[in-house]
């Protein structure tokens, strides 16, 4: 990519409306259609990898553990995900369930990640980041596109897409994906992870338009999948605890409207959607839950004010059934979400100086009111350079999970019973936060961007052994409290017209407390979670209009988890190298050749809490075809 196009790039999700990525007081990053494509990936998390500052982790052949700056873990709670503005994440452990997150991925036109917080904007859970996958309009989606990928892991994974112009305005976009994914090999055991995943997808995209400028979309998704699972559960033998394989089903869908309308300097937008999944995956939960939301948005420009403001509602309907190792008390329930936010950039001299206020209210069953307040500062010193600070306030509400929830810990000698019990009146987890960077156009080919923060954490969620020795019982509290350091940095070179060369680096100081009076261990473990240094380095040669060559080295230091016996087992630090080696038949045909951990036969991520038992990350070869018609 031209250093001129970087600097062209709009970015929607640190304002709620377009502004220039150079131009923007935030720690954010847009992963484009392009740099997706020459990846040669074939899931949105293996996407994220690209991203300077994201940690990502594979724990299985279908999951993975995703954060920003920090707190990483299968379901990391403080990172929201939305998909055209639509939010993803599971209010029973405020979480993404990232297999349940795949589209074709030819209709992705770019991924805007904020590295931290967005909660004036976005609301609770948008503590540490916001992740947004936004789709292509449908009008450039017109024609027929298919493709099909086979390989060592990936057994197969089909997608097409069709799109149509209905009439002068408007644009109708179909699409299916399909995959089936092999199983992994058990982490530090030779034997088969049964966790082989199959998955399918289909969807549409309406988009409609007036001569008035009213713009309107409405988006809809169905998804079914079976993937299985190795877990570590309980037993009144020694050592207390057993490897057992399972499977788990999942079905969910979605519809989405959009609908904007400019009145003179007042751009209106009001949003709606209907999302509805089921996830049976016994005996850990079986679930069934439906979100409604409905939001308002207005932007309205006066003077030197850029005012961005709005409103919205959200039902929640769950019903969960008891297992043997988690049980729910209410089954089923319902609970309400209000916001209201408003938000002002100022030009404050010459279109050089700008100070950004704002704040959002949100009002939930569980915790009350809660005020995420932020504002920004941002210079820009000339066209190719800019400084800005920041001071943010953000809050992680408790899940559902932890307002009602039972788990059966571990039975038998020497622990006798033990059960972790919901909390009702758990509070907010509360950040404040601290920023400031840099980015530059150091010359006319290199670009760099710098953040460094500090974020100071309160209220964390933690656990009080209330009761023991037989049974223990432990209560969820707010005993926890952490304090973050990092610098992130990310670099940009075109070497030439045809060689291009990215690379980011990522370090993270990671501190965390309990209260003198709390014996709590689950806090301080999440220290180990994250690794203190990473870094991504992306090569991308086109050596003709017809061959390219693309390749990225990932490095994470060191990570450690706690297992079943509350041992702690450290996962070493890993280098790995992906290359896709891309051939161009036609405009409309290609082919590619695509390798990945190319310096290891296996090796291990990640692992998720004291029960799961992980996977080792295999050597994977496939080849890759795409034709548009």
């Amino acid at each position: 990519m031209p250093l001129e196009e970087l600097f062209e790039i709009n970015l929607y999700s640190a304002s709620k409306r377009p502004e220039k990525l150079t131009k923007t007081p935030a720690a954010a990053f847009v992963l484009t259609a392009a740099d997706i494509s020459r990846a040669g990936v074939t899931s949105i998390p293996e996407a994220l990898r690209l991203v300077p500052g994201v940690q990502v982790a594979q724990i299985n052949s279908n999951n993975w553990a995703i954060s920003i700056r920090g707190f990483n873990r299968e379901f990391s709670n403080k990172l929201l995900v939305l998909i055209d503005g639509r939010a993803v994440y599971t209010p029973l452990f405020s979480g993404v369930f990232w297999n349940d997150l795949d589209y074709v991925l030819d209709e992705i036109e770019k991924i805007e990640v904020i590295r931290g917080p967005g909660g004036t904007l976005w609301g609770a859970n948008a503590v540490n980041g916001v992740i947004n996958i936004i789709t292509k309009e449908a009008r450039k989606s017109v024609g027929n596109y298919v493709s099909f990928t086979t390989g060592t892991n990936e057994n197969a994974i089909v997608e097409f897409r069709n799109g149509v112009n209905t009439k002068q305005y408007d644009y109708l976009r179909t699409y299916g994906k399909f995959k089936k994914i092999n199983e992994f090999k058990t982490a530090g055991v030779d034997k088969s992870s049964e966790d082989e995943w199959n998955r399918g997808q289909a969807g549409f995209r309406y988009d409609f338009r007036d001569r008035d400028y009213d713009k309107a979309t409405i988006q809809g998704d169905y998804y079914y999948g079976r993937r299985g699972f190795a877990m570590q559960t309980p037993t009144d033998v020694s050592p207390f605890f057993q490897n057992e394989d399972f499977s788990e089903d999942s079905t969910g869908g979605n519809i989405m409207f959009k609908w904007n309308k400019p009145i003179g300097n007042l751009k209106s937008d009001i949003t709606g959607y209907i999302d509805y999944q089921y996830r049976d995956s016994n005996p850990i939960i079986v679930q069934e839950q439906t979100t409604y939301n409905l939001d308002y948005q207005g932007n309205y420009d006066i003077k030197k004010h850029s005012f961005t403001g709005g409103f919205g509602y959200r039902l929640v309907t769950d019903n969960l059934n008891n297992t043997r190792l988690i049980s729910y008390s209410p089954e089923s329930t319902s609970f309400s979400i209000y916001n209201a936010f408003i938000q002002d950039k100022i030009d404050l001299y010459n279109n050089k100086l700008f100070f950004t206020l704002g704040s959002k209210i949100e009002y939930n069953d569980y915790t009350g009111s809660n005020f995420q307040p932020n504002a920004r500062l941002l210079y820009q010193i000339s066209d190719k350079q800019s400084v800005w600070a920041a001071v943010s306030k953000a809050v992680r509400t408790p899940s559902r999970g932890i307002d009602s929830f039972q788990a059966y810990a571990i039975e038998g000698q020497p622990y006798n019973d033990a059960f972790l019990i919901a909390n009702k009146y758990q509070d907010t987890e509360k950040l404040n936060s601290y920023e400031i960077g840099y980015r530059a156009d150091i010359t006319k080919d290199i670009y760099i961007d710098t953040t460094a923060f500090y974020n100071k954490y309160e209220d964390l969620e933690a656990y009080e052994t209330i009761s023991g020795p037989s049974p223990y019982i432990s209560i969820a509290s707010n005993n926890g409290s952490a304090d973050n350091f990092g610098v992130e940095a990310y670099v940009y070179a075109a070497i030439n017209q045809k060689w291009d060369i990215r690379g980011g680096v990522t370090m993270l100081a990671v501190s965390h407390h309990i209260d003198p009076f709390s014996n709590d261990f689950s806090v301080e473990q999440d220290e180990d979670r994250s690794p203190k240094y990473q870094f991504t380095i992306t090569s991308y040669n086109k050596f003709t209009d017809k061959l390219s060559w693309s390749n990225s080295l990932y490095y994470s230091s060191n990570i450690a988890y706690y297992d079943a016996s509350f041992q702690r087992n450290v996962i070493d630090a890993y280098a790995r190298v992906d290359s896709v080696l891309t051939y161009k038949v036609s405009r409309d045909l290609e082919f590619s050749l695509f390798g990945r951990n190319l310096t290891d036969d296996y090796h291990q991520e990640f692992n998720e809490l004291i029960y799961a038992a992980a996977s080792e990350i295999p050597r994977t070869f496939g080849i890759t075809a795409k034709y548009k018609f």
